[in-house]
């Protein structure tokens, strides 16, 4: 997506407030699609209003570039329009695609993946690889799981980090009584992060 800075900001056609990737959901925006080659020219292009959610619009991405003769064709998503329908939907008539998957997802073939043995084979210094088929024939997934050295010392910082505040905050709650300790329990049950 891309917003305008105007004076005047009405709505209208295209530009329409929407989730805004830049952090500016008090601007209208326009969300833009583009398929490019290899190389990064551009084919083809989209522009929707600004409040399309882009994950809606693969099928009709997949669809319009039907007629362009183009070879191979590869789409690269990222986690956010990785739905299964969207992944059934880029696979038809033989497509491929490349997906970002969060690990943590608990899908079953994340899990046979992460589960899977095997070496992890050094790219760079701070990026290590493994390959990881999961499933058989048409139902087979390939992941390329990825371990950056730096990234998993911080991730363990960060998670010690956030159980000393679990503790504080339990130790907290064992001090209060009543209404108070059921609505603290509360809050910190539904707490997105603990």
């Amino acid at each position: 997506s891309t917003y305008f800075e105007t004076e005047d900001e009405p709505e209208d056609g295209l530009r329409r407030k929407g989730y805004s990737k830049d952090h500016r959901p008090d601007l209208p925006q326009v969300v833009i699609g583009l398929a490019v080659t290899r190389d990064g020219i551009p084919v083809r292009c989209w522009t929707w209003p600004g409040n399309t959610a882009d994950m809606s619009k693969v099928e009709e991405v997949k669809q319009d570039l039907i007629g362009w003769r183009l070879g191979r064709v590869i789409t690269v998503v990222d986690r956010g329009f990785a739905s299964e329908s969207n992944l059934r939907i880029l696979q038809r008539a033989g497509g491929h695609y490349i997906a970002g998957e969060k690990m943590t997802s608990g899908k079953p073939t994340v899990e046979a993946a992460l589960a899977r043995p095997g070496r992890f084979r050094d790219l760079r210094p701070n990026l290590k690889v493994k390959e990881v088929v999961v499933g058989d024939g048409e139902a087979r997934v390939r992941y390329v799981l990825a371990f950056n050295p730096e990234e998993a010392k911080r991730d363990a910082a960060r998670r010690e980090a956030m159980l000393r505040e679990l503790r504080m905050e339990l130790e907290r709650l064992k001090e209060l009584q009543g209404e108070a300790h059921t609505k603290a329990h509360c809050r910190l049950a539904s707490h997105p992060t603990f």
